[in-house]
């Protein structure tokens, strides 16, 4: 890229991630096209034509800029979680949800995932947008790279968008996988109307659906274990 060698060091790690992803699918392609080189069989000959043509495809899938424009538009696919259902019931349809640490949180010495500066984040949704999930937890500095697409920042795609629209644009669509447009609670998180008007006439509710932190699990083994 013209102005990779004035990326940060977030981006160039974006690249590689890109470029090590387009590598790896090319291998098998590759090596389909070499073994019909060494045919002199006419049908190899119009299938090597065909594989050099999906070479010329996928190439041009995994430059950075065209697969970063397909990640935005698939990462609503999936969700980046500290709290996931499935942990609860495997069943379980609830959305998940994002909650990251809060500097300067009062305690009162209870341990809860707001105290984690940076908790593990776990993929839920569409498998075939895994790969998405893997690039928003690429790390740099001590920084995961949804850390800085949650607080609006696109400096770490604007070197390789090359154009700030562009970079909001990936922004807007990466930010779907900790978005959740419409929040569903699920029976099998074992919610809980609790309630908050008592008036047995117009009783009143909040539907509470306690979900268990990954983050915090993780943190605790992490700790123990270390």
């Amino acid at each position: 890229m013209d102005n990779l060698s004035q990326s940060s060091g977030f981006s160039a790690k974006i690249v590689e991630y890109i470029t090590a992803r387009g590598a790896e699918k090319l291998i098998d392609i590759d090596k389909k096209i070499d073994k019909l080189k060494a045919s002199a069989n006419q049908a190899d000959q119009l299938a090597l034509e065909q594989e050099e043509q999906k070479r010329r495809e996928l190439v041009e899938k995994f430059k950075p800029k065209n697969w970063l424009s397909d990640a935005a538009k698939r990462a609503g696919q999936l969700q980046l979680v500290t709290h996931a259902p499935k942990y609860t019931h495997s069943d379980a349809k609830a959305n998940g949800a994002y909650v990251t640490g809060r500097a300067g949180d009062k305690h009162d010495g209870l341990i809860d995932t707001s105290i984690l500066s940076q908790p593990a984040i776990d993929v839920i949704g569409n498998a075939a947008a895994l790969d998405v999930g893997k690039l928003l937890q690429l790390e740099c500095d001590g920084e995961v790279l949804i850390e800085q697409i949650a607080k609006d920042d696109i400096s770490a795609l604007m070197p390789i968008a090359g154009e700030q629209q562009l970079a909001s644009d990936w922004l807007a669509g990466l930010k779907k996988a900790i978005e959740v447009d419409k929040i569903a609670a699920h029976k099998l998180v074992k919610q809980v109307y609790w309630p908050v008007v008592n008036d047995f006439e117009a009783p009143e509710y909040h539907l509470l659906a306690p979900l268990f932190s990954s983050a915090l699990q993780q943190e605790i083994y992490h700790t123990i274990t270390s």
